[in-house]
């Protein structure tokens, strides 16, 4: 493993180009879009519950030294392995976030005095960069883990096998794990993920961003002893249900997304039930050609 030590790098790069996801509590990119801030491993932004975001700032104008800061190198850009909550309170702050008691008031970042504007985001950061196997990250990972508010194993193993199945997994371990706790062994969750998965990968020939974080064991249960034809998109048959029995160009147009509209089978106005039931997805086109009927 090889680390390198930066010490020339401001609160104001590393918060370049800051981005914070309000609907899943997280920072996300920083040093102009090269660092991730909460990769998925990470746990999601803690700082503004424990209302320790003001203390980081505070540390800062008042020159306390707030500690060292701890990058991933992975290929082109970098990861946060530790000093996440810091860094998305520094680009809280300076995105007008919250605000801060200076002296007798309180004060935004675009309201603060010039020199204590000029003073954060000058301040200089320790961060050491990583390179290095998995295992060896892991290791280190463990071993830097000894301050603050610790992580537990489970977050820790999060850190090295990271992607969208850790992250949807983590929503549902808690209520499995308490439910199975004196199970000998894990063999039933492991045959049903595989199940789960099979399934998804026989009814669908394609994926989308969209199909991330579906609730796919409820769906699973619910539907895989439905009979479906995953070809039917490739068949050529339009994902319109009007334009599919029609007989213009449109009859095999497969459209995205944000094409679409979702429309009550029987209209709402008409004592429709808005139900799986009774939903389908039609082209803009034809939803509001149909208006009310």
């Amino acid at each position: 493993m090889r680390t390198t030590l930066w010490t020339d790098v401001t609160i104001e790069q590393v918060c370049d180009g800051f981005q914070f996801d309000a609907s899943e509590n997280k920072g996300l990119f920083g040093l102009n879009g090269r660092l991730v801030i909460q990769p998925e491993y990470q746990r999601n932004y803690i700082y503004a519950e424990a209302k320790r975001e003001e203390s980081v700032i505070q540390s800062v104008l008042s020159r306390y030294p707030i500690g060292l800061l701890y990058f991933n190198k992975v290929g082109d850009h970098y990861e946060v392995l530790d000093g996440q909550q810091r860094i998305t309170s520094f680009g809280r702050y300076l995105t007008n976030k919250f605000s801060i008691a200076l002296g007798n008031s309180q004060h935004y970042f675009c309201s603060l005095p010039n020199e204590h504007r000029r003073l954060l985001l000058d301040t200089r950061l320790m961060i050491f960069v990583c390179e290095g196997e998995e295992s060896e990250i892991k290791s280190w990972f463990r071993t830097i883990n000894i301050a603050g508010i610790a992580l537990n194993a489970q977050e820790v193993s999060n850190s090295i096998y990271s992607g969208s199945f850790v992250t949807a997994a983590n929503e549902r371990v808690d209520e499995y794990m308490s439910r199975h706790r004196w199970d000998a062994d894990a063999d039933e969750l492991s045959a049903h993920f595989d199940r789960v998965i099979d399934w998804i990968e026989r009814t669908f020939l394609d994926t989308r961003l969209e199909m991330q974080g579906l609730d796919w064991g409820r769906l699973y249960n619910e539907y895989h002893e439905r009979k479906y034809d995953p070809a039917a998109k490739k068949a050529g048959r339009s994902n319109c249900s009007l334009c599919s029995i029609g007989r213009n160009k449109n009859a095999t147009r497969i459209y995205k997304l944000n094409e679409m509209d979702a429309d009550h089978v029987t209209a709402w106005s008409a004592g429709g039930e808005t139900s799986l039931d009774n939903c389908r997805m039609l082209c803009r086109t034809h939803n509001r050609a149909k208006g009310n009927a």
